[in-house]
């Protein structure tokens, strides 16, 4: 097996967004879905970036489970307040509206709320709340799964909910910033699936089976005779926050919004058949801190924050990095050396290319000397 090559960041996103023009969407649209994808290969999310392309999005255009032509629209607003329908629109698109109307809603009231229905997999939520912290907001996403059902309740048999995910980004000065992004599960499904690809175990906790049993087999999550788990993962160690946090997702991002959960598996409430990744369901708040303590006043206190939590002693000479700095300095250098794909994701665009006739940037050539593929100029 070859390394991992390293693509140019241009040539990618190109390549992105090319496809999904060929797909059908508007020039607007296909950008907003090659900037999501990025997102991820320049952070080193390589679980939501490039990995994804071909199995998500780009399978879900070709065979019509998302439609490229869906424009998302506000279907109620109130104050600071709305409802978005994504029209089952690329995850990326009805996200990313549903950010933006939160965005200029809070540029009127101060704050806002904004629920998205009917949408779809959309990537990291990181890449939305960051977009309110570029704007001087503080910007929180959470997402559902629709109706897909991965993970059982604590000590359950039977999965009920999704690894349900949220993502909180704060301006920060100078500093890079603050942003988490997190599943309520221990891991995410693509982590088993790398784990898979690798021939590797996987460590307990992250999978268990119908007795409770810990599984380190990854193929026993595919054969389905194994389920993710909840942060924490067992009761001593607070398998109960991941839970409810969950739970409390599902609320915001299904409930709130007329959309669908979790347990409705593959039936909506009105008896109609559902595909079970459909009616994904969002959640976007913005809060200004001008209308609190002002702006320069708060983003001075968050830096003088930043600094005392990487100030704190650790056991070796590295310093402690707070949420979001390991990931910003990933983007810099990938920024200038390129994205690390590996030859079964390079073969995967490739097919793509071939399949609907968008050019193949990306052309090998085998260096003897290392023995390895590189990228031609």
């Amino acid at each position: 097996m070859y390394s991992k090559q390293l693509v140019p960041v241009v040539r990618l996103r190109a390549f992105y967004a090319s496809v999904f023009r060929k797909l059908g969407l508007s020039p607007e649209h296909a950008n907003a879905g090659a900037d999501g994808i990025l997102y991820a290969d320049l952070r080193g999310i390589d679980t939501h970036g490039a990995s994804n392309f071909k199995r998500i999005y780009y399978s879900q255009l070709r065979d019509r489970t998302i439609h490229a032509e869906a424009i998302p629209e506000v279907v109620q607003r109130s104050a600071a307040a709305a409802v978005v329908d994504g029209k089952n629109a690329l995850g990326y698109v009805a996200a990313g509206f549903g950010m933006n109307e939160a965005i200029q809603l809070c540029k009127m009231y101060g704050t806002a709320t904004v629920t998205v229905r009917e949408s779809a997999h959309c990537g990291c939520m990181g890449f939305y709340a960051l977009q309110a912290a570029k704007e001087g907001y503080i910007g929180l996403s959470f997402t559902n799964l629709g109706a897909q059902a991965i993970l059982p309740v604590p000590g359950g048999t039977k999965p009920i909910l999704g690894t349900n995910v949220l993502a909180a980004a704060v301006p920060s000065g100078n500093r890079a910033p603050f942003l988490i992004d997190m599943s309520t599960a221990v891991v995410s499904a693509g982590q088993i699936r790398q784990r898979r690809a690798s021939g590797e175990s996987i460590p307990q906790g992250w999978l268990a089976d119908a007795s409770g049993s810990p599984v380190t087999d990854p193929d026993a999550y595919f054969r389905g005779e194994a389920f993710l788990q909840f942060l924490g993962s067992r009761p001593e160690l607070g398998v109960h926050k991941g839970f409810g946090l969950a739970m409390l997702i599902d609320v915001l991002c299904g409930v709130l919004s007329g959309g669908a959960t979790g347990p409705e598996g593959t039936t909506s409430q009105d008896g109609a058949d559902r595909r079970y990744d459909q009616g994904i369901g969002h959640c976007f708040i913005v809060v200004d801190p001008e209308r609190f303590v002002g702006r320069s006043v708060f983003e001075s206190r968050v830096e003088s924050f930043l600094a005392a939590i990487e100030a704190c002693p650790t056991h070796s000479d590295k310093p402690g990095l707070y949420p979001g700095v390991p990931e910003y300095i990933h983007e810099q250098e990938r920024r200038r050396s390129g994205v690390p794909l590996s030859s079964t994701i390079l073969d995967e665009l490739k097919e793509i290319s071939a399949e609907i006739g968008v050019e193949y940037p990306f052309d090998l050539s085998l260096d003897c000397a290392t023995g390895e593929y590189v990228i031609n100029a």
